[in-house]
């Protein structure tokens, strides 16, 4: 009895610990890093359909390591910049809503508006064609759809 006590208290207290520092874990953007999107995992824990392990995390780092290098010096940078804008909206919007359930609507609400303040705009074509390539099987997606064709009336109009 005492043994199984003692293993109760251990193991709540462990997991009052654990959810503590989670919950207090400080999630900051970087600039060319995708480290917040981990960091939003541990703190939320909304799993591998959730926002941060399916879309945010997989492609930030897909653009910065894959894409980025294969882009000219202003795509390099403008890449580095949207990724942070986009961390940055992200945060400010999830902080009023259940990260979990709205994240994903949130994060690509602010995707054509980080793109055009960022400067894709001005990107060659052959940036350009890069970058969509990148998330083209995505296109599937109603939500990137509406944003792709809001971003290309913002630039066009």
């Amino acid at each position: 009895m005492k043994l199984a006590l003692t293993i109760l208290f251990t193991c709540t207290a462990v997991f009052t610990a654990t959810a503590r520092s989670a919950e207090s874990l400080d999630c900051k953007p970087e600039r060319g890093s995708c480290e917040f999107y981990l960091c939003q995992e541990a703190k939320q824990q909304c799993g591998p359909t959730g926002y941060y392990q399916r879309f945010g995390h997989p492609y930030c780092s897909a653009f910065l390591e894959e894409v980025r290098p294969k882009l000219s010096p202003r795509g390099q940078e403008w890449l580095k910049d949207v990724a942070y804008c986009l961390q940055e909206d992200f945060d400010h919007l999830s902080r009023n809503s259940d990260p979990c359930w709205f994240s994903e609507d949130l994060a690509i609400a602010t995707h054509s508006d980080c793109y055009v303040k960022t400067g894709a705009c001005e990107l060659d074509v052959i940036d350009l064609a890069i970058v969509v390539r990148t998330f083209a099987s995505e296109l599937t997606n109603s939500r990137i759809i509406g944003q792709s064709v809001d971003f290309l009336r913002k630039c066009v109009f």
